[in-house]
Parts: structure tokens; sequence; C-alpha cells
């Protein structure tokens, strides 16, 4: 490898995570039979076992079977279905989230593991339209509802169309799921909810989790954006631009910030930022990072050191947001505590001293 190769730091701004139904470091989404949570939230499982949970047995999946397995759901033990991440149900005929299409409404509702205790919500207004947890008809879930007339004017209001010429009408909405109450990170997702009223048909749900709709992220050297590779040691901008955040909210600050990189089916990484502030871990390896706001966006500011030592490999960075009604303000971090100098080490170089009054 040419010298100068180790002195390039790659930089890809986002990795393609698991922005769907499962996602392994969530409460409540677990990796079974000794499978291994992996850093983008997916499970390796341990031999003898599949599924996006590892939790089919393979030697119980059945050619024949006496129930009709639905939404790619696998039989198994002759009478029992295995179902997809954003399926439930003895024949997996219940998507985690749907909508009822009633008459004059539309009911929207969810389930979600029991140790669940994030919130769901229209991306309208965060705090207006909340999906409220009833008593589930499914047990080992929690289920939520919200219940939203067709004619709605309020901060719930269901978008509208007509098909001129057939006269069908639609209504949709996106609804929102966060882990955690009040933030949101690469791990939560958005969903449209559609009810179209011709045939009565069952509502249509579409992933569409794209987190460029809420926010944008550049990454800079502190003048020209997007930048692709950056030389060692020079300092890299990663600002988070508010795009479309849910109703009531204007700007963004960053909570956590982790970097990794993966080279040769192995993984490294480092937490740079907890809770808004620099990770000792971070400070010991020298990353220098600074947490800020800029007007309503929120920005980290860092030393790029790369992960593997002599090795041109991609660093991809995962985050955790908080979303704030208006400007929003970082905490006050505790310095990091000073390094240890080695005794005889303080009067080696000792000049001319400089007077504090």
């Amino acid at each position: 490898m040419p010298p100068s190769l180790s002195h390039l730091f790659l930089l890809s701004t986002f990795a393609s995570l698991a922005l769907c139904s499962f996602y392994c470091k969530n409460p409540g989404y677990p990796c079974l039979n000794g499978g291994t949570c992996l850093y983008n939230g997916e499970c390796n499982c341990t031999s003898g076992f599949r599924g996006f949970n590892c939790g089919l047995d393979s030697s119980t999946i059945s050619a024949a079977c006496t129930v009709e397995c639905h939404n790619k759901g696998i039989c198994f033990n002759g009478d029992k279905c295995y179902c997809t991440k954003d399926y439930m149900g003895p024949t997996c005929q219940q998507a985690y989230d749907f909508a009822d299409c009633n008459k004059s409404s539309m009911k929207i509702k969810a389930y979600r593991p029991t140790e669940f205790n994030g919130e769901i919500f229209l991306m309208q207004s965060m705090f207006g339209c909340k999906l409220t947890e009833v008593t589930s008809t499914i047990p080992g879930y929690k289920q939520y509802e919200l219940d939203v007339p067709h004619d709605s004017t309020g901060p719930c209001k269901l978008k509208k169309t007509i098909d001129a010429t057939t006269g069908d009408v639609h209504f949709e909405v996106n609804v929102s799921t966060i882990h955690h109450a009040g933030q949101f990170g690469m791990y939560d997702g958005l969903k449209t909810v559609s009810c179209h009223y011709s045939s009565r048909d069952q509502a249509i749900v579409k992933d569409v989790t794209n987190h460029e709709l809420l926010v944008s992220v550049t990454t800079s050297d502190g003048n020209t954006q997007n930048i692709q590779e950056i030389q060692t040691n020079d300092v890299i901008h990663l600002t988070f631009n508010p795009v479309n955040l849910p109703g009531g909210y204007k700007g963004v600050k960053i909570l956590d910030l982790e970097m990794y990189s993966v080279q040769w089916n192995e993984v490294n990484s480092i937490l740079l930022l907890k809770d808004q502030c620099m990770t000792q871990k971070a400070d010991e390896l020298g990353y220098s990072v600074s947490n800020e706001v800029d007007g309503y966006s929120g920005r980290a500011i860092l030393k790029a050191i790369p992960l593997f030592e002599n090795v041109q490999a991609s660093v991809y960075f995962n985050y955790r947001l908080r979303f704030c009604r208006n400007r929003c303000k970082i905490k006050s971090c505790p310095s990091q505590s000073p390094k240890p100098m080695p005794m005889g080490e303080i009067f080696k170089h000792q000049g001319q001293g400089i007077r504090i009054v």
C-alpha cells in the first residue's frame, strides 16, 4: 500500500442501518437462541438458527403444514408459523402497524413489545397527536391507538385526495415511532398509513423511513460541504440541519454520537458523545470532540482519527438527537480529568512564567 494512503481518512456520512420494525439494540427486540446483536442492529445467528431475530430452529421447518402462513411466514413443527419482522399472530396475518378504515374515521393502531417505553405519534404534532396505550388484544404486546375523523381540521388532520375520474377518496398520514421518549435516532422509523375508499380495502402501511425528511446531514472541513475524504488529524464538521421536524419543533441538538468502521468483517467503534458530552475514551484517544448548536442546527466538530491503523477504511456515524421547540441549548459538560504528568517533567522545560492578576 502506498504510504500516502495511510494518511487519508475516508468519510461516509451514514451507513444504511436497519430502519424498520426490528433493531436489536432497541428495548424489547433481542436476538434469540444465543444470537449476537451486531453494530447495525441485525442479529448474527448461531448454527442451526435463522430468521431476523434467530428465533427459528432450522430443523423444525416443515414442508407440509396444516396452517397457511401469510406474509412470507415460514411453517415449522407442522402447524406453527414463524413471521417476518413486520408481522405477528398465529398465521402472521397481523401487521404491527395498521389502521381500521371506518366510515367516518381512520383508527390507527400499533403493537409494540412490552418493553417498549417510547412514543408513537403523527408527524404533524408530537404532543397533540400521540397514539395512546389501550388494553391489548394480543398477549405479550402493548397496543396503541388513535382515532382520527375524516373531517378533522385540527393538528391531526389527515391528508385527503379525491380521484377526479373515479371519485375514490384516499386518506393518509405519516406515523413516527421513537424508542426513547423525546429523542430521535437512526433506529427510529416513519411509516405512511393510508385508507382508500372504493372497495373499502384494508389499510395500506408503507415504510417510508427516510431521515433526510426530518434532518439533513452535511460533512465538511469547515469550508467545503459534503466532503468524502479528509486528511488524518484534520477537523470534521458534522452538521444536522432541521428540514421537516414534527409539529412544534424547530431546533436539533446531538445527544449521542458513535463512529465505527468495518474492515475484513471486523468492526471497530467508539462512542464520541454520550448525553451531549465527550466521552472519556474519545478524550483519551485524542478526538477532541466539540458539541455545538449553530442557530437551529446541531453540530459536532472532531479530529479525524482512523479506527484502523494504516488502513484506508471508511467510517460511519450513528446518532441520537433531541428536537427543541426553539433553538437548542447544549448543557455544560464536566471537564475531562487532567492527564497525569510523570515526576520530573513539571520543571524540565520551565520558561518565563505568566503572572495572573
